[in-house]
């Protein structure tokens, strides 16, 4: 993880997906399809749900990159 901040270099999807920075890797054909899908079910969530669930997301986020900087 290191080099991957420190060398501020591209990383492919595979690399992504193995330090937990994504959560799925799709092919291009079906790219459009997953996106549909997301959509539909993000927006299907109750809206105080989602952004109680978007605030603790981001507050888990920030204490992680807190942690590594230090």
């Amino acid at each position: 993880m290191a080099e991957l901040v420190y060398g501020c270099g591209e990383i492919g999807a595979l690399t992504a997906l193995e330090y937990n920075l994504i959560n799925h890797v799709t092919k291009h054909d079906d790219l459009l399809d997953m996106a549909i899908h997301w959509a539909k079910r993000i927006s299907s969530y109750d809206l105080l749900f989602f952004a109680y669930t978007k605030k603790i997301m981001s507050k888990k986020w920030k204490r992680n990159l807190i942690g590594v900087c230090r």
